[in-house]
């Protein structure tokens, strides 16, 4: 800190601080800010020292009592006058004594902190509430042990409006007239605009930074929602996205942030009141489920406006392609009755995404719980950041494009495959089937005619017996393989799927009755025709289902559920039998693959073919203690 004082009446010290802050206006106060301010306060207290003095000459020396009194007088108003400085700058004035209590603190102070008592006497600790009260990193605490001036910044929230404020301290050693150090004067200054613009630059830059490596989709949104209403960076109280969905022609809700009532408002205000964060501790708190279940959020998504909508205020921003502040939303021509009802707040901005010079979507943001008005300054950086934003919303949804193409094809190659697996396949085992059914055959009727003889020997018969029973058997599983080695072709008809699974239940119902299961059928109204081969339909419920009672050798319950699924109807069978083991789940559909004793292993793999043929799949999902679902897809027509 600078030795040099300068002497300054009250009125030119006013003139130089003033013209000092101004100069430093939306500036970090920094150290040869600090010099030229204590310069100055030093100079009034040595122009104070100096009437003093010559008061005193002037009692020694008898001058009249009257300019003794007048003299005296002046110095009080001087002095009265010094205490306005800091009134008049805005600035927050406190002065300490050697154990950190309150001298005296100016009303610009008090009203920041809402301090209804008198400060006078408290420790400062109780009244800024920051983090190094009492410590070594304590300002004043640094100029009591004599070192020079020292600043601190810091975020306090203001009792009064649970606002936060980032503030500066500013502590100036105060000397008696023997220069001995008994106060220490602490200067209070309100940066947080500066800070916040600082903050949101730096915020700009790490968001380009991190997003070059976010590419799901979900886990974006919810990170630039969660910045603009950050109460350290944007502010905003909550803040709604809508994305364009061109093939549809409409702009609907995807995601909102923000709290849902006033009390969940200021709890989370109150939470985060002491935390200001950097954006790598927002990913690393952030709850990246997109079924976000909240009013809001809920809200949002159900918000669908089409682009041909000229009258909506979020469709003529995604056309006009430029912010629009809604002061009234009551009165503004661009805000329906339905928007505002929705919103229920007055005064909201619209900020377009623009990516590729094409608009992807809009963000809304309001203050409805503290009523803060929208500033342009606060709409400039926002919609830089939104600008930012739309390119990596861009280039994740490019990526996920990329990424849905890519598993067309992996799965598309795989069908491709398992098709020429089972064609392979199919015309091994019909050469076999056919091999094998010739002498199946006259070992067959050899059998029967010995039946037909009776034997002295009971297990002559009985070894006759098992003869035929076996190539029964084996002729059972020659007719599965030579089904499974013929190709197919489909003769599709429009059908009421509802139906076909009505007729293949009717003819399971005794079947049903003998294994003790009770059957609960749920079919969606308004099921759409489908074109399907009604037998080979048929043929692929009788197989899962049967499965599935074979689950349940103890009967249970068997679900099947129909409804209509965006451009496809979903049949779902599940059953509370026996989960399948994980490491038997991936081959379920390999032919010849079973766990049964008398198994083929060709009912699924068939299933699925005849599935794949209609353009459909099969999903399968099984719990342990929960039985098994099997969920058949068909698209609609």
């Amino acid at each position: 800190m600078s030795k040099r004082q300068s002497t300054y009446y009250p009125k030119e010290a006013i003139s130089k601080i003033r013209k000092v802050l101004n100069k430093s206006k939306g500036m970090v106060l920094d150290e040869n800010l600090l010099n030229t301010v204590e310069n100055i306060c030093q100079g009034v207290e040595s122009n104070l020292k100096k009437k003093k003095s010559e008061t005193a000459k002037l009692s020694k020396k008898s001058v009249i009592e009257d300019e003794s009194k007048t003299l005296e007088e002046q110095i009080q108003e001087e002095r009265k006058i010094f205490g306005n400085i800091m009134e008049v700058i805005g600035a927050g004035l406190c002065l300490l004594d050697k154990d950190s209590k309150v001298v005296w603190a100016n009303d610009t102070l008090k009203e920041w902190l809402d301090l209804k008592e008198s400060p006078i006497g408290d420790h400062c600790s109780n009244i800024y509430h920051c983090d190094v009260a009492r410590t070594d990193k304590c300002p004043a605490v640094r100029v009591f042990k004599g070192e020079e001036g020292h600043s601190l910044e810091s975020w306090v929230t203001t009792t009064k409006t649970k606002k936060r404020m980032y503030i500066q301290h500013i502590a100036m050693p105060m000397t008696n007239k023997e220069g001995i150090l008994e106060n220490v004067l602490l200067l209070t200054v309100d940066v947080t605009k500066s800070e916040k613009l600082v903050h949101r630059l730096l915020l700009l830059q790490q968001f380009g930074e991190i997003t070059q490596g976010t590419l799901h989709l979900d886990k974006l949104l919810h990170l630039i929602l969660t910045c603009i209403t950050a109460d350290y960076s944007f502010g905003f109280n909550r803040a709604m996205l809508f994305l364009i969905n061109k093939e549809l022609g409409v702009i609907n809700g995807k995601l909102a942030v923000g709290p849902s009532s006033l009390e969940e408002a200021t709890q989370i205000r109150t939470e985060m009141s002491s935390k200001h964060n950097s954006l790598k501790d927002i990913i690393n708190r952030l709850d990246y489920s997109h079924n976000i279940d909240t009013p809001l959020n809920t809200m949002t998504k159900l918000m669908v406006h089409p682009l041909s909508d000229t009258s909506e205020v979020v469709t003529i921003c995604a056309k006009e392609r430029k912010p629009i502040i809604v002061k009234d939303a009551a009165k503004d021509k661009r805000v329906t009755g339905e928007f505002r009802k929705a919103l229920g707040v007055d005064e909201f901005v619209c900020v377009p995404l623009i990516a590729k010079n094409e608009t992807i979507g809009v963000i809304v943001a309001d203050n409805v719980y503290t009523g803060e008005p929208i500033s342009e300054d606060s709409i400039n950086t926002l919609a830089m950041f939104v600008n930012q934003a739309a390119l990596a919303i861009e280039n994740a949804e490019t990526y996920k494009r990329l990424e849905d193409k890519i598993d067309q094809l992996t799965e598309t190659q795989e069908r491709l495959i398992r098709s020429e697996k089972l064609a392979a396949i199919g015309s091994m085992s019909s050469y076999v089937a056919h091999e094998i059914r010739n002498p199946l055959v006259t070992i067959g009727g050899f059998a029967k005619t010995l039946s037909r003889f009776t034997f002295t020997d009971s297990k002559i018969k009985t070894n006759i017996d098992i003869i035929v029973e076996e190539v029964k058997r084996l002729e059972k599983i020659l007719n599965n393989i030579t089904d499974f080695g013929k190709s197919s072709t489909l003769e599709k008809v429009d059908t009421q799927i509802c139906k076909i699974m009505e007729d293949t239940c009717i003819l399971m119902e005794s079947y049903f009755q003998e294994k003790h299961i009770k059957l609960h059928k749920r079919f969606e109204t308004n099921i759409p025709e489908i074109s399907v081969d009604p037998a080979q339909i048929k043929q692929v419920f009788l197989n899962i289902i049967m499965n599935a009672v074979e689950s349940m050798p103890d009967g249970g319950d068997l679900d099947v559920i129909i409804k209509s699924v965006y451009k496809s109807l979903e049949i779902d069978i599940i059953d509370t039998g026996k989960s399948i083991p994980q490491r038997v789940l991936q081959n379920i559909f390999d032919p010849f693959f079973t766990t049964k004793p008398s198994g083929t292993g060709v009912g699924l793999p068939v299933s699925l073919k005849i599935i794949e043929d209609h353009g459909g799949n099969i999903d399968v999902k099984s719990k342990h203690g929960k039985g098994t679902k099997m969920s058949l897809t068909l698209p609609i027509k």
